[in-house]
């Protein structure tokens, strides 16, 4: 194979090793959802929920945080 690409056996197997490594990130890298997945989705960032209390409290004790760095 390395001769028909016109190649040494070194080089195509790097390359052989680099294009797997791709596609296996690749393949992490994206994710798959359903029609109806991918809606829900859009819809929430199109149009958030009101923060809820866990939420709200989250932000007081960050801005406590990073205020008290300052």
């Amino acid at each position: 194979a390395a001769d028909l690409t016109g190649t040494t056996l070194n080089q195509f197997m790097v390359h052989a090793q680099v294009k797997e490594a791709q596609k296996a990130i690749n393949t992490e890298q994206v994710i798959h959802l359903s029609p109806q997945d991918a809606d829900i989705i859009f819809s929430l960032i199109e149009n958030p929920p009101a923060p809820n209390n866990h939420l709200k409290e989250a932000i007081q004790r960050h801005q406590a945080f990073f205020s008290e760095k300052d």
